[in-house]
């Protein structure tokens, strides 16, 4: 609470910034004298971007959040919060076309007709639209990772950095673990491949003119962790945690996470049709096993399991 009460000035401030952008449309338009950065993916930016909008739902939904935390009035913001969703869905939604177009042109009254892989992680994100989240999927996440990347000539594909978001998105409708590992195998196995030892900030990079040192593009770390090995936090300095390694994940996981307290340490060995899998809970954390049907409550200590 002690960095989010220090911050709440700034942050407000922040949202006032962009509260002197909101058009009559209750919408982010363009910001001319600023250079507005989304993504190096040609995403519409010249009338009012789906992607800006949602990125500013998301915001609003986090700030109320905070408020609640410190138990400020939220209010305003939950307010803003549910007019901006309102205007996303009647702007950038298709109910004809089951999707989010890219923008919409307030000169020409028009939408937009440009589909990407961002606005459509954002949507499963922010729960827009849920009984269409598989079929997000399947339309606009997927396509682009299986191809050789920027090939998809109808989706905006994602680069290095943002498909954090897009993976999150996959991994919170469950069963595309498989697809997941696949996609980070070939892409960041290409850099691998290549002799590199960082993340590249953009596919097919050219060096000199790209970042080949790209913190943000990292995140493949965390999903390899939360899928291969299963592991994820359900409380502030993983004094709570959730432990569900992949079913077909390979046969050898090593893995150790820095809790509060001590290494969260899991190793898992895959023999036949028998896992053997080892668990150290530091103390200060617990967590909870769920493998094959399996749930059990894990105490600091050392835990082994044959399954």
């Amino acid at each position: 609470k002690t960095l989010l009460r220090e911050q709440f000035p700034k942050i407000e401030k922040a949202f006032g910034f962009f509260s002197y952008y909101l058009a009559a449309h209750d919408l982010l338009g363009p910001m001319p004298e600023w250079w507005v950065f989304f993504d190096w993916a040609p995403l519409y930016k010249d009338g009012y971007s789906a992607f800006f909008n949602l990125l500013y739902l998301s915001a609003l939904r986090q700030m109320a959040g905070i408020c609640d935390v410190l138990g400020k009035e939220g209010k305003s913001y939950r307010s803003q919060a549910a007019r901006m969703e309102q205007k996303i869905i009647r702007y950038f939604w298709s109910e004809k076309d089951g999707c989010f177009y890219d923008g919409f042109d307030p000169r020409k009254k028009k939408v937009v007709k440009k589909t990407s892989q961002h606005a459509h992680a954002l949507a499963i994100l922010l729960g827009l639209k849920p009984e269409h989240h598989r079929k997000f999927a399947t339309r606009f996440l997927l396509p682009p990772m299986r191809k050789e990347q920027l090939t998809d000539k109808k989706i905006i594909e994602a680069s290095p950095f943002f498909y954090f978001y897009v993976l999150n998105a996959l991994t919170s409708l469950g069963g595309c673990e498989s697809e997941i590992i696949s996609f980070i195998r070939k892409r960041w196995g290409r850099m691998l491949d290549e002799g590199s030892t960082t993340c590249h900030e953009s596919w097919n990079p050219q060096p000199g003119y790209t970042s080949l040192c790209h913190a943000w593009s990292a995140h493949p770390v965390v999903h390899l962790t939360s899928i291969l090995a299963g592991l994820t936090p359900l409380a502030p300095g993983w004094r709570e945690f959730r432990l569900a390694p992949c079913p077909g994940g390979p046969d050898r996981v090593d893995c150790a996470i820095p809790a509060a307290s001590g290494d969260i340490v899991v190793k898992l060995r895959r023999t036949g049709k028998s896992t053997r899998l080892q668990v150290r809970v530091p103390p200060g954390s617990r967590g909870r096993l769920e493998l094959d049907g399996l749930t059990k409550k894990l105490k600091p200590g050392d835990h082994a399991f044959t399954i």
